[in-house]
């Protein structure tokens, strides 16, 4: 969790400030854990030039409303063009949005800041990293629930029912927001349509 900690907004703007602050056994447990997948050094090199330029896709992220300033006409805009042909004029662009994020302190504002810039090529082992500190669950409840599930299904009425049937079931109990948005009238169908028996009292 420590070195998952790094991977905020405010630490990232801390190293960003001063590269020394980096404590020089970042990112070690980490990669013990995940060596197959990332390298230490490489990692921490990746990650103090990520900090560097973090601030500057951040603000990036999002390209302004316009382009163009919009309260002219087109003929007007094409007049004073020809009349400022040979001036050297600066024209302001709108502010861009900022990102309003619900969490700054979240992994995962940090990750989308990391895609929507397109770093993922940039920085291989950074994005695995951040890869797998998403995919790592925070804890053992959903797992608890599918042994509480497994207990409900695979009763003692039902020893005898295959892996396949009771994977299948499994998912099903598991995963009821899926299964609820589902056409159950095409799964009978499709149900019925093996045998003959079936499609006569199903269909």
């Amino acid at each position: 969790m420590k070195d998952l900690a790094l991977f905020s907004k405010k630490r990232i703007i801390e190293i960003k400030k001063n590269h020394k602050s980096l404590p020089d056994d970042s990112f070690a447990v980490f990669c013990k854990v995940y060596g197959t997948f990332v390298d230490q050094e490489t990692l921490k090199a990746e990650f103090l030039k990520f900090c560097n330029v973090y601030e500057l896709f951040e603000k990036t992220t999002i390209l302004p409303e316009h382009f163009h300033v919009s309260d002219k006409s087109d003929t007007e805009s094409i007049s004073s063009f020809e009349e400022e042909t040979d001036q050297e004029q600066e024209f302001e662009l709108p502010k861009r949005k900022q990102i309003n994020p619900i969490n700054i302190g979240s992994l995962k504002t940090i990750f989308k800041v990391f895609q929507n810039g397109g770093l993922g090529n940039t920085f291989p082992s950074l994005d695995a990293a951040l890869r797998i500190s998403l995919t790592i669950p925070l804890s053992s409840a959903s797992t608890e629930r599918s042994f509480s599930k497994l207990k409900i299904i695979k009763s003692r009425l039902r020893t005898t029912m295959s892996q396949a049937r009771l994977e299948d079931l499994m998912v099903i109990s598991c995963e009821q927001d899926i299964v609820d948005e589902m056409d159950h009238e095409e799964i009978l169908h499709k149900f019925a349509a093996n045998s003959i028996t079936l499609t006569k009292y199903l269909i």
